[in-house]
């Protein structure tokens, strides 16, 4: 048994556990720079929106990210999968210039900027210098959280996500794809010139009326969006025990 164990201490090996990387943008009236932006018109007239490299946990706290660091990887990471979350908190409604427009007629926020803006954004997955991935949002789903919404008193659905909440709706890397300990990764968000327009248009997010977290009067409350990048995948660490990296 001695000999073995000296023979694991001589020739170390890390092990995999099961892991998730993930980074979201805030969209709300009070936004920092580092959280995110404070209207729609401000997101929409941004060239390219980062993740990954913009914020960490200490500064926007483990509901937002779970990056310790902007500039690296802190472990070797094979990623099998990626989704992408674009959410909107309803029930404000937007009524188009042209009524028979069906994308913005009567539609509520949380359905055009869920559903119909990831249609014209493209998602570039960089690690290193090295894009491992370019594609449009609309193909890499998030495969978990917020899906339709439930009705007001109006019957208005006041929410709703870019796909089915199945992790099995993510884009998939076959094999997966190796992210070595302390690389640098950057996810890289970019409207088309007419999802910028679109983006751009949408009013807010502003306030509710008489909402539970009710603030000055008693009539509102602040409304925040969200767009969530996730890596799922499997992380290299240290055997329990094992003093190296």
């Amino acid at each position: 048994m001695i000999g073995q164990e000296a023979q694991i201490m001589a020739s170390p090996s890390n092990v995999e556990e099961s892991a998730a990387v993930y980074d979201t943008l805030q969209i709300r009236s009070n936004a920092k720079d580092v959280e995110g932006f404070p209207t729609f018109a401000a997101l929409g007239a941004a060239t390219e929106i980062p993740f990954y490299t913009v914020r960490n946990r200490s500064e926007v706290g483990e509901a937002y990210t779970n990056k310790d660091s902007k500039d690296s990887m802190p472990f070797a990471f094979r990623c099998y999968s990626l989704g992408i979350q674009f959410f909107a908190p309803g029930p404000l409604t937007v009524l188009g210039d042209d009524p028979s427009d069906e994308d913005v007629a009567g539609a509520s926020i949380g359905y055009l900027f869920g559903r119909i803006a990831p249609l014209h954004a493209g998602l570039i997955l960089k690690v290193r210098e090295d894009d491992k991935l370019v594609h449009t949002c609309e193909l890499a789903p998030s495969g978990t959280g917020i899906f339709g919404g439930l009705g007001n008193a109006s019957g208005v659905a006041n929410t709703g996500s870019n796909g089915w909440p199945s992790v099995n709706n993510r884009w998939k890397f076959v094999g997966g794809i190796d992210i070595p300990r302390g690389a640098i990764v950057e996810a890289k968000l970019r409207f088309s010139t007419y999802g910028r327009a679109f983006v751009g248009a949408l009013p807010g997010p502003g306030i509710d009326l008489l909402g539970p977290f009710a603030e000055g009067d008693g009539t509102s409350f602040p409304r925040c969006a969200t767009i969530r990048v996730s890596m799922f995948g499997k992380r290299e660490v240290q055997q329990r025990g094992q003093l190296h990296y």
